[in-house]
Order: structure tokens, then C-alpha cells, then sequence
């Protein structure tokens, strides 16, 4: 959400003054972090990892999933 006032500034870029392909460029360098572990219940870790990664990038569907060894 943009803010009411202020500027939210990531390696000295004002994030609301880019354009939505450069914001989305520059969110693409963002972790992901689970607050308090806060994953989907219905999925298995590794189907909570995938979803952000099949999300976020042009990776096919399996190669995507990470298989237990």
C-alpha cells in the first residue's frame, strides 16, 4: 500500500516514484519472511516456498517444487 505521506526508499530509489515495471523489478531483489511461521496450513513447506517462486518467476511448475531427498 502507498503511503499517506513520506517516502519509502530501497538503495536510494523513492519505491512509489518508479514506474510498475522497475517497482516490480526492484521487489524481485525482497526475501520473503513468515512472520511467526505464519505458513498456509492447507500446503507442505515446500508447496509454501514454490507458491512465491512459481509466483514471482517464469520457472515451470516442477522444477519449481522442492522434492525431498
Amino acid at each position: 500500500m502507498r503511503p499517506a505521506k513520506g517516502k519509502i526508499l530501497y538503495d536510494g530509489n523513492d519505491f512509489w516514484a518508479l514506474n510498475d515495471k522497475e517497482r516490480v523489478r526492484m521487489m524481485q531483489k525482497f526475501g520473503i519472511l513468515y512472520q511467526s511461521g505464519a505458513l498456509w496450513s492447507s500446503m507442505t513447506l515446500s508447496e509454501n516456498v514454490a507458491t512465491v517462486i512459481e509466483h514471482f518467476t517464469d520457472l515451470p511448475k516442477m522444477k519449481s517444487r522442492i522434492l525431498p531427498t
